[in-house]
């Protein structure tokens, strides 16, 4: 009978299926071809650089993760002429003979990984004309009073626009073309400007005076009748000249006008905060205009004539001083604190001629200076012609700011 040591030819095979057993187990946690997962692939460009045509360009698209080498292509739009993309390298380069204002691009990239991966990215690109930049603003100057708003557009022929800056101040708004700039609390002169996007030294500015003065509320501006305005700082000996100096805008009015205009700013009226110019004409008419806006806006209009009266002709009351008609002819006084316009109008009796005197009417009116209305009823008669030791008259000119 053949003995069998059994016990040891089991543990034997055993210990064998222990390291095969082992042996699977390492090779099951590695990888077989000994390679590890990229990181995600990615596309680290986010803008590209603006040219100019006739110019040398070049911009070097990038990427991290994925598998290189990597493949460039435009998947949406088309560079302009004299650009290319190296597929490579992800270089744009060349010589752009076209314009191109913010141009949409789609880039793609493409690993060589298994599986490949892929990204986009969305850009713009700019190419301006050849030649240097240009830049212009409106207005190039002007008035204002404190906290007064003004808009300002700038011309350039930069794609890119322009950006904005003020020495005091602040900006409602602002855009590639246009702004709105707010003035300070405080007087004084301030110069707002604006410089090409693509080149910081080619830029236009716009200089303001800015004013605290309350107002012009009677004849030659203060009691003194001096004229004086010690709250100017837009007008200058240097810029009241051809080509930065003239006419804003015109408004019509019903008669000639003798009284001084009167002007009062910051005033709530119609729709917003304005400043208002106040005027009074021969034909006993007081309007309420717009000091800024062009073309001429009205605010309201009233006609001081009572019913079966009108204004006094010249021959009337046989004078060639003022011809050809006499209805309002002083300056009115305006009242900031109440907000009222008090002005002597002249009128007579339709077809009387001033014929006796009692058809003749002088009468002070205290009118708003929101609506035009009458504020304390009807007007009061003021002192008879014929005791008023005279009129001071003086003629008007227009009203100017700088111009564009």
């Amino acid at each position: 009978m053949k003995k069998f040591n059994w016990p040891l030819i089991l543990i034997q095979r055993f210990t064998v299926f222990s390291l095969f057993s082992v042996i699977l187990l390492l090779q099951g946690c590695g990888s077989s071809s000994g390679k590890t997962n990229p990181d995600p692939l990615a596309i680290s460009t986010t803008t590209l650089p603006s040219g100019q045509v006739g110019a040398a360009y070049s911009a070097t698209l990038t990427a991290t993760g994925g598998t290189s080498p990597f493949n460039w292509s435009t998947t949406s739009g088309t560079l302009p002429a004299g650009l290319n993309l190296n597929a490579s390298t992800g270089a744009i380069t060349g010589t752009p003979t076209a314009t191109a204002d913010n141009l949409a691009l789609t880039i793609q990239v493409r690993d060589s990984g298994s599986p490949q991966q892929s990204k986009t990215v969305n850009l713009s690109l700019t190419i301006r004309s050849a030649g240097p930049i240009t830049l212009s603003l409106s207005p190039k100057g002007g008035g204002l009073t404190v906290t007064q708003s003004i808009s300002l557009t700038a011309t350039t022929n930069d794609p890119l626009g322009v950006t904005w800056s003020a020495t005091a101040g602040s900006f409602r708004s602002q855009s590639a073309a246009s702004a709105t700039y707010v003035a300070s609390n405080s007087a004084g002169t301030v110069t707002v400007t604006a410089t090409s996007a693509t080149d910081g030294t080619t830029s236009a500015s716009a200089i303001f005076g800015v004013t605290d003065l309350a107002g012009v509320t009677t004849y030659h501006n203060n009691l003194a009748r001096d004229g004086s305005n010690t709250h100017e700082y837009a007008l200058t000996t240097a810029n009241v000249a051809t080509g930065s100096f003239g006419k804003l805008f015109s408004c019509n009015v019903d008669g000639a006008i003798y009284a001084q205009p009167l002007w009062v700013p910051g005033l709530v009226i119609g729709v917003g905060t304005h400043n208002v110019i106040f005027v009074a004409t021969t034909h006993d008419s007081v309007y309420a205009f717009d000091a800024d806006t062009s073309p001429c806006v009205t605010f309201w209009q009233k006609s001081l004539i009572g019913a079966g009266e009108t204004f006094v002709n010249s021959a009337d009351v046989h004078t060639g001083d003022i011809q050809p008609d006499i209805g309002i002819i002083g300056t009115p006084v305006i009242d900031l604190s109440s907000k009222t316009l008090y002005v002597v109008s002249k009128t007579e009796d339709t077809g009387t001629s001033c014929i006796p005197s009692s058809a003749c009417h002088q009468r002070l009116h205290g009118l708003s200076l929101i609506d035009g209305s009458e504020k304390f009823g009807v007007p009061q008669p003021s002192t008879p012609p014929s005791q008023c030791p005279g009129m001071a008259t003086v003629q008007v000119a227009a009203f100017w700011r700088l111009t564009p």
